[in-house]
């Protein structure tokens, strides 16, 4: 039987060697042109091992290769004409379960693609129930539940370990390959791998037409059309007389964003109806008062896909009050984006940026910190005596040289930290205080024993502060979309701001802000219920819709 299973397997594979060779442009999307791919590996290819459950079916229209349990693995074979180093996408469709992301490995004749892990996450779709808002007894709008999307997704990947930007390659030999898939989270079925080359994005290239429709109109951020997680809802400020729409007094989830939107891969869309084809002008009501100093990144996609290499990655730099971010060159010239007369999509995907190198040799030189003081507590252990000389120079090879290349190293990512952020501020004084215990200890390398403690906790400091960098926050009130270059002032005037003051300081005497019910609400129960919690606002909002 098992020489059965493998004549079956070495036959599929054989069919999808042929169905390489014709690549239909049906089943690719998002971005993965079939004139790059090298090899398809279709969903009938694989075959399960070790306990994997895998059946086919079909799921809105299209047939696929259910992956179901968490365990075991899936493979199959594939042919590389041309050695080179290339991509992998795949075509997939969520099935229910958690809720959660869908977590797999991958590899290819048993080694990772790419250099830092094999690990991998399939975001989910998700969207709001209702559209229009609903309102409490006491008129605060109330936060939508959130729906799972269940569609079909192509998706090139990159590691969720990775601190980068990039997608993750691998470099293939002429000849024949085997894939291999271990689900770790959450179901999907599988249409296809695509194994390719990477997708290149052009330069700006400055339209010669220009759009001749008079056209000006402000999207609110808080009416997404999609998002990949659940946990990204709108949210409230009303502290801003500029925000949009607002009230002194009553909740108006009129942003989104804030400390939920920070994680790279993160999404939202927006549907953009705009009345002509043509080249429009973007814009965006945005803050960053999360993380102070610097700009934290998305990277915009248009129906799909990156207009031109400027849109990776658009800078939202560190304010504390809202400001207006036009997208535009150095020059404040702005970049003119093609949208389609009628629904566009447009997408904003949290990216790490040009810090994302930093980081990752700020990691690296913390995981041979680690690795150096493992060598001094072998010898000194974790109490060491102070008065004692433990020739640790002597002892570790290359002790003194290790220090002075570590700390030259943290030392030169702080500079370039420094140079892109806004400000010369503390945000490395972290790196600047284990650079400076490092210099001193390969001065006198004698000392160690009295600063091993501090020479621990500035590692674990310094890791953290590796980690938070990776977070890029943002809040966003709404979207302009312009026909020509000019944009909106998002300041309220003094005189608004004062009234809108005023109206807030009267209602904090008159309205009750503690409670998230009343007696008067009408939804058909015939008792009241009074309840004390201790958490915020959220959680007891949360707490009452269960009731």
């Amino acid at each position: 039987m098992r020489y059965v299973k493998k004549l079956a397997a070495i036959a599929v594979s054989a069919l999808s060697v042929l169905s390489a060779l014709f690549v239909s442009a049906e089943n690719i999307s998002n971005g993965v042109s079939p004139e790059t791919v090298a090899a398809e590996i279709p969903y009938s290819s694989f075959y399960a091992g070790n306990g994997a459950e895998l059946s086919q079916d079909v799921f809105d229209g299209i047939s696929a290769a259910a992956y179901k349990n968490e365990t075991g693995y899936i493979e199959a074979e594939f042919d590389i004409k041309t050695e080179g180093d290339y991509v992998v996408s795949v075509k997939y469709y969520p099935l229910e379960g958690k809720g959660r992301d869908i977590e797999f490995g991958l590899s290819i004749d048993g080694s990772p693609v790419g250099e830092e892990s094999s690990n991998y996450s399939l975001p989910r779709t998700w969207k709001d129930d209702f559209a229009e808002r609903k309102q409490d007894a006491q008129g605060n709008e109330l936060r939508s539940s959130q729906s799972e999307v269940y569609k079909w997704k192509t998706v090139t990947l990159r590691s969720f370990e990775a601190i980068s930007d990039s997608y993750s390659t691998v470099s293939l030999s002429e000849g024949r390959h085997t894939i291999r898939v271990e689900a770790f989270r959450e179901p999907f079925a599988i249409a296809a791998f695509y194994i390719h080359s990477p997708e290149t994005v052009e330069e700006y290239k400055r339209p010669a037409e220009k759009n001749n429709t008079v056209f000006s109109e402000k999207f609110e951020a808080e009416n997404t059309y999609e998002k990949t997680q659940s946990t990204l809802y709108p949210t409230y400020d009303r502290t801003n007389a500029s925000t949009s729409p607002n009230d002194p007094v009553k909740i108006r989830l009129n942003t989104i964003g804030k400390e939920n939107w920070k994680t790279p891969g993160q999404s939202i869309s927006w549907e953009i109806t705009v009345p002509a084809a043509g080249y429009y002008c973007l814009g965006f009501k945005a803050r960053q008062n999360f993380v102070r100093g610097i700009s934290t990144n998305r990277r915009l996609y248009v129906n799909g896909e990156v207009p031109f290499s400027q849109a990776l990655e658009i800078s939202f730099p560190y304010s504390l009050n809202w400001y207006t971010k036009k997208f535009a060159n150095d020059d404040g010239e702005p970049y003119l984006v093609y949208l389609n007369k009628g629904s566009n999509i447009l997408t904003f995907e949290v990216v790490i940026g040009q810090i994302a190198d930093s980081i990752k040799t700020i990691q690296s030189a913390v995981a041979e910190l680690n690795g150096l003081y493992r060598e001094i507590i072998m010898i000194t252990g974790v109490s060491p005596d102070i008065y004692r000389d433990y020739y640790l120079e002597e002892e570790i090879p290359d002790f003194t040289e290790r220090f002075t290349r570590l700390a030259d190293t943290l030392e030169n990512e702080a500079k370039e930290i420094r140079r892109l952020m806004e400000n010369n501020g503390g945000e490395t004084s972290t790196i600047d205080e284990i650079v400076y215990q490092m210099r001193d200890i390969a001065k006198k390398p004698e000392t160690v024993t009295e600063r091993l403690d501090r020479f621990k906790s500035n590692i674990s400091t310094l890791s953290s502060w590796a980690l938070n960098m990776v977070e890029q926050p943002l809040e966003l009130d709404y979207i302009i979309v312009s026909g020509d270059s000019t944009l909106p002032d998002v300041e309220a005037g003094f005189i608004e701001s004062l009234v809108y003051g005023v109206k807030g300081f009267i209602a904090s005497f008159t309205e009750d802000y503690n409670s998230v019910g009343s007696a008067n609400e009408s939804d058909g129960a015939g008792v009241n219920l009074t309840v004390w919690v201790s958490n915020g606002r959220d959680q007891a909002q949360i707490l009452k819709n269960l009731i």
